[in-house]
């Protein structure tokens, strides 16, 4: 029972902090993924950058008024980090989520997400699947769409 109860509390906490930057974001997380055949470059646009360092630099006052040194090293370094690069002959698992548009690039220690848009998905997914060499991957299944023939 008092798991539970944690379980639930644990719940709401995190759907309140969630909420709360969602509405810090203004609803949308905007970021650029630049790739060609060596890497993709994960970046957050200039806007997102400076809410996130408020916010992490917030993080990090926390665990200095709390006496949490983890959380004052991890803020700092969220701070500092603005793109998150996946070379992609170092991928390992490339996996495919069609129904949220992304696609995942882990890495060893590193793990990258990769969001298209819907009549993209199918080339982005190739091309990474072909310039990844050493990536366990799976075939999609290629949804066919019936043509009305008249």
């Amino acid at each position: 029972m008092v798991f539970l109860v944690l379980m639930l509390v644990f719940a709401v906490i995190g759907i309140i902090a969630y909420t709360i930057l969602a509405w810090s974001y203004g609803w949308k997380y905007v970021i650029l993924f630049t790739m060609d055949k060596k890497e993709v470059v994960h970046q957050q646009m200039p806007r997102q950058v400076k809410k996130a360092q408020v916010l992490e630099a917030l993080a990090a006052l926390v665990g200095g008024a709390t006496g949490n040194l983890g959380m004052v090293g991890t803020g700092v370094l969220a701070a500092s980090r603005t793109t998150s690069t996946s070379t992609l002959v170092n991928v390992r698992k490339l996996i495919p989520v069609r129904w949220m548009n992304l696609i995942r690039v882990n890495q060893l220690l590193q793990k990258n997400r990769v969001y298209i848009p819907d009549e993209d998905f199918d080339f982005v997914y190739d091309f990474l699947c072909q310039n990844c060499p050493n990536a366990a991957y799976r075939p999609i299944p290629r949804i066919l769409k019936k043509v009305k023939t008249d």
